[in-house]
């Protein structure tokens, strides 16, 4: 016998991540929260599991609060979505819940209104963006420390002043 094919979405946040899972008519089948840690992880895939005939999964927000359930689930072999948080008009008309977002979420993977892969943050691209974001740092708190000193030397006592200048660490 065939499995149905079903759909889920993930609403993802900091703590949690709620999944919810519909089938091809978009009715919903079932949901559940699970918490942001290794074993959290474990179990949400697991519970993905437990519909065989998963067809896509939709995630809100796969390069943030997502990222690494959407490098597990990517890597267990599944199709992952990235699925743009619903316009305020259509949270106000439907109201802003977990579920429903999670519910949303798969709808979007259902109807095809959401195709884009996430951006998986790994492999050279990353290297290269992770080397670039602590180098501007870097370069960010050289400068603030170089200011700082500058400051203090505008208001030391001169004499002070004259031995700081003379410092090669203020050249």
């Amino acid at each position: 016998m065939m499995n149905p094919v079903v759909f889920a979405g993930i609403d993802t946040h900091a703590d949690f991540h709620h999944v919810a899972v519909i089938d091809t008519d978009g009715h919903p089948i079932t949901d559940q929260a699970f918490p942001t840690t290794t074993d959290g992880y474990l179990h949400l895939e697991q519970f993905l599991a437990e519909h065989p005939g998963l067809a896509g999964i939709g995630i809100e927000g796969s390069s943030s609060y997502g990222a690494a359930i959407t490098h597990l689930l990517h890597a267990e072999g599944h199709r992952i979505v990235e699925v743009n948080r619903p316009d305020r008009g259509q949270r106000r008309r439907h109201g802003k819940s977990d579920p429903a977002d999670a519910v949303n979420a798969a709808h979007a993977v259902r109807t095809g209104r959401a195709t884009t892969p996430p951006k998986l943050t790994s492999g050279h691209l990353e290297d290269i963006r992770l080397t670039m974001i602590v180098r501007n740092s870097a370069i960010k708190a050289k400068t603030q420390c170089i200011n700082e000193i500058r400051a203090i030397i505008r208001t030391a006592p001169a004499a002070l002043a004259d031995q700081l200048k003379a410092s090669p660490c203020t050249k």
